[in-house]
């Protein structure tokens, strides 16, 4: 969908609007629109990188968890190779767990 780009305010009147009053009005209703639509914007970036560093932090525990484990299952696969363990009987490597996503903010839509 192609962005708007024309202000709302413009008539085909345009001249005579000038003149008008109301233009002042109008003018700094479409101007605190405008503001309104960026600081909302900003709060949502804000919130979102908030998210995304907590999912960063999760995610690098999970991963010194992970290589522990793998640690500790290499020495186990190592012992039992000494005690005379087919391959085949070894335990099974652990299995790292998937990223977590993070939460996403839902878009409530306004009625008008």
């Amino acid at each position: 969908m192609q962005k708007k780009t024309r202000s709302k305010i413009i008539t085909p009147f345009y001249f005579l609007d000038l003149m008008d009053s109301e233009f002042g009005q109008q003018l700094e209703a479409q101007n605190k629109r405008k503001a309104d639509k960026a600081a909302k914007k900003a709060q949502r970036k804000v919130v979102k990188d908030a998210n995304r560093a907590a999912v960063e932090v999760e995610w690098k525990e999970i991963i010194t968890e992970h290589n522990k484990a793998v640690e500790a299952w290499e020495v186990e696969c190592v012992r039992l190779k000494a005690e005379g363990v087919h391959m085949k009987d070894l335990p099974v490597k652990p299995k790292c767990s998937l990223k977590p996503k993070p939460a996403v903010m839902k878009r409530v839509k306004i009625s008008r």
